[in-house]
C-alpha cells in the first residue's frame, strides 16, 4: 500500500484555490482584528497620558489658588459679584485683576478639556474623569457669570456640555467646595 499516492489521489480533485483563498481571508481577518486591538490600546495609552496631564494641572497650586480666589470674591462681593467685578476690573483694582486671572485659569482648564473631547482626542469617559471635580461647580456658578461681563458675545457652549456631562456638580454648594485655608480640596 502506497500512502503517498493514496493521499495525492484523494485530494487531487479538491478546490485548492478556494481553500487557499479562504485560509488567506481568515488570516487577513485575524490580522485586522489584531491591528484594531493594537490601535485601541495605543489610543487608550494616549488618552491616559492626556488625562494625567489634565489631572496634574488641576492638582497644581495655581489651580487651588485660582479656585480660592474665585470663591473668596463670590463670598465677599455677594449676589452682585459679577457686576462689581466688571466695574472694579475696569478701574484696575488689584483684587478684581486677581479674580480675572483666576477666571481665565479655571475657565481655560475646563474649556481645554472639552476641546480635546470635541476634537475626538479623548473619550467622554476621559473628559468626565478630567472635569468632574469640585472646581466645576465654581465654573458653573462663578466663571459662567463673569465671562459675559468681559466678553458679551463669548461662546460658553462648553459650559452647557459640561453641565450635561456632570449634572451632580451643577447644584453643589460652594461652601463645601474649596477650602479657603489648609491643604487640599474636596475633589
Amino acid at each position: 500500500m502506497n500512502w503517498d499516492y493514496d493521499i495525492v489521489a484523494a485530494t487531487a480533485n479538491w478546490p485548492w484555490e478556494r481553500i487557499i483563498a479562504a485560509a488567506s481571508l481568515v488570516i487577513a481577518a485575524l490580522a485586522a482584528f489584531a491591528a484594531f486591538r493594537a490601535a485601541r490600546a495605543t489610543q487608550k495609552a494616549a488618552e491616559a497620558g492626556v488625562l494625567l496631564t489634565l489631572l496634574t494641572d488641576y492638582a497644581a497650586p495655581e489651580m487651588l489658588d485660582a479656585l480660592r480666589t474665585l470663591r473668596r470674591w463670590r463670598e465677599s462681593a455677594g449676589d452682585n459679584f459679577a457686576k462689581i467685578w466688571a466695574s472694579e476690573l475696569g478701574s484696575g483694582v488689584e483684587q478684581a485683576l486677581a479674580v480675572d486671572r483666576a477666571r481665565r485659569h479655571v475657565g481655560s482648564y475646563f474649556d481645554n478639556a472639552d476641546r480635546l473631547h470635541q476634537a475626538g482626542l479623548i473619550s467622554q469617559e476621559t473628559l468626565r474623569a478630567a472635569v468632574d471635580k469640585a472646581g466645576l461647580a465654581l465654573l458653573f456658578q462663578i466663571v459662567a457669570q463673569l465671562e459675559p461681563r468681559l466678553y458679551p458675545e463669548v461662546d460658553l457652549s462648553f459650559i452647557a456640555r459640561l453641565r450635561q456631562l456632570c449634572p451632580g456638580r451643577v447644584q453643589q454648594d460652594l461652601i463645601s467646595l474649596i477650602p479657603l485655608s489648609g491643604q487640599g480640596t474636596s475633589g
